[in-house]
């Protein structure tokens, strides 16, 4: 029923009891107010929204609902121009109801005039759950609802923040190495949690105006002010630092690597299209070229991008073309002078361009999936011809065979091994497998697995360039391994610097502790050969013995004549 102070107003107003209903049944809530904001009359929608009685409000002034002195003294504001000007307004405010919850309502304001008397009167509307509603809907499309970092929408509306406080900064592409191998092995739900993990620590080290966007699947993009090439290269280097600290999830641990490509501002461009399109280009070049590595955009980076697609074309077509080779480098061991084995080194020669590097386009085959194909006639290839040797009557010894990352991931990897020794007549002894520590650290569990078959099987298996990656006394433990290679890179200084050789004798005795053999690979002097001699390397390989044969020469060179260059 219609209160007496509605009835009073009404009758200022010459208003009606029927009049009185409507206002004190409407569904949106309405306010009589003096000037001030004094309440006068509130209908029961509005009561029932601000959950106070009605003989309470009577005694407030509608400032005093405001959620905070700012939005009280902006009501404030509102009435006093309304009741000044006479025209109505429409004011969005946040009110405190009186159990403390915040509602957020849109009010309109107008001036109501009569004979007797004359008042402000404010429909309001509570706006909570659409306002709600409407950010949930901006966050959706604004916003990753993975990671809860600003999506690929935002970038232009951020970097035009930025760019309004400095003139001067960069923009980094950051991507996850291996990330689809993590959904693929471990299962998508795993991947969401890493991306997250990953996402935070970056969001940590960053600056804190810096801005982190998803971009893609496993692609971020930071927007960082105030840095020239020297400060974001320094920058680049703290995030590849802190991701060597293993990432935890549950009782998981998990290595994460980045490929960073760079844009400078202005140097490289100051819109969006500009920046990304060069830091994907530095991207590419740092995927390709380094690992795990960043990259500043420069002049040639695009040549050496489009030098990558080319090779990537070529090389999708070389198998069918039958452009590959296979040489072989004997192995020698150290104490006798004695070819105790091969090992089987990738040869491209092109109708174009002639011999391509493995250095050059090993990682290109490696980005783009081709080194599984590649990998599968390299082994089959090599294996065929230990037996066609063997079906001479000759004596080839072992025959090493690199393993890509990617191949580790093959789930019946020792089941094609195994088919392919059985066909040619291999004996799984006279094969041996050699894998690098970062492929064996990228999935440890089905590293372990894998390498488990393979050694039941009787395959060795041989760690390939160690010491340049995690060297970790852990993994080698847990691998059943037979075999360390030492990377060239040790080898070609040894006689010259004390440090290297320090290191290099460090491994032997290392690698004899856990039982396992060595093989030194790039032995070019005789100076080296003797180091290695003194420090038990067993097995060496390199142009100071034998460089890389084909497979006639090697038959008709080594193994059917004394050993020897």
């Amino acid at each position: 029923m219609p209160s007496p102070e509605l009835d009073a107003i009404l009758s200022a107003f010459g208003g009606s009891h029927l009049i009185a209903d409507l206002i004190e049944q409407a569904p949106a809530g309405i306010l009589v107010m003096e000037p001030g904001g004094a309440i006068l009359y509130a209908n029961a929608q509005f009561c029932a929204m601000i959950r106070c009685p009605c003989e309470i409000l009577g005694s407030l002034r509608l400032a005093e609902l405001a959620a905070d002195s700012a939005m009280a003294e902006s009501v404030g504001r509102s009435l006093d121009e309304v009741w000044a000007s006479g025209e109505a307004c429409t004011l969005r405010a946040r009110l405190c109801s009186a159990d403390g919850i915040e509602i957020s309502v849109s009010m309109q304001l107008g001036l109501l005039a009569g004979a007797a008397a004359r008042c402000v009167v404010a429909f309001v509307q509570d706006v909570t759950q659409q306002e709600r509603q409407d950010y949930l809907l901006h966050a959706m499309t604004t916003h990753d609802d993975l990671t809860g970092l600003p999506n690929r929408t935002q970038l232009t509306l951020l970097l035009e923040r930025q760019l309004g406080v400095s003139d001067q900064g960069a923009l980094l592409l950051i991507d996850l190495r291996r990330f689809r191998q993590v959904n693929e092995t471990l299962g998508h739900d795993f991947g969401d949690l890493l991306l997250v993990a990953v996402s935070a620590r970056l969001r940590d080290l960053l600056p804190a105006d810096a801005v982190l966007v998803r971009f893609s699947g496993d692609v971020l993009v930071a927007l960082v002010a105030d840095l020239d090439s020297t400060g974001v290269r320094a920058l680049a280097e703290s995030l590849m630092l802190a991701m060597k600290e293993p990432i935890r999830i549950n009782d998981w641990e998990y290595l994460v690597g980045l490929s960073i490509g760079i844009a400078l501002i202005p140097a490289d461009g100051a819109d969006v299209i500009q920046l990304v399109r060069k830091a994907d280009l530095a991207l590419g070049w740092a995927k390709s070229s380094a690992g795990s590595g960043y990259v500043l955009f420069d002049p040639e980076i695009a040549a050496r991008v489009q030098r990558r697609q080319k090779l990537h074309g070529l090389l999708r077509k070389a198998i069918g073309r039958a452009e590959f080779r296979l040489h072989y480098q004997p192995r020698v061991a150290i104490a006798s002078g004695a070819v105790t084995g091969f090992a089987a080194l990738l040869r491209w020669y092109t109708p174009a361009e002639g011999e391509i590097g493995p250095a050059e386009f090993i990682p290109v085959a490696e980005e783009s999936g081709l080194i599984l194909e590649i990998g599968d006639w390299v082994l089959g290839e090599a294996i065929a011809q230990q037996g066609r040797w063997k079906r001479q009557g000759l004596d080839p010894g072992v025959m090493a065979v690199n393993l890509s990352p990617r191949q580790l991931r093959v789930a019946d990897l020792s089941k094609r091994i195994g088919r392919l020794l059985r066909r040619h007549g291999v004996l799984p002894g006279e094969l041996e497998l050699e894998i690098t520590e970062t492929a064996l650290m990228e999935d440890v569990p089905t590293a372990v697995r894998l390498l488990t078959d393979l050694s039941r099987l009787g395959v060795k298996l041989g760690v390939d360039d160690f010491g340049t990656g995690y060297s970790s006394l852990a993994y080698l433990s847990a691998f059943p391994l037979h075999r360390l290679k030492i990377d060239r890179s040790f080898v070609q200084a040894l006689g010259t610097e004390r440090h290297q050789e320090t290191i290099t004798q460090a491994i032997i005795l290392l690698a004899h502790a856990l039982h396992l053999s060595v093989v030194a690979e790039g032995v070019e002097t005789e100076q080296q050969l003797d180091f290695l001699r003194t420090t038990r390397c067993e097995v060496v390989r390199g142009g100071g013995f034998w460089r890389a044969l084909a497979a006639a020469d090697g038959e008709r060179r080594v193994l059917v004549a004394p050993a020897g260059p």
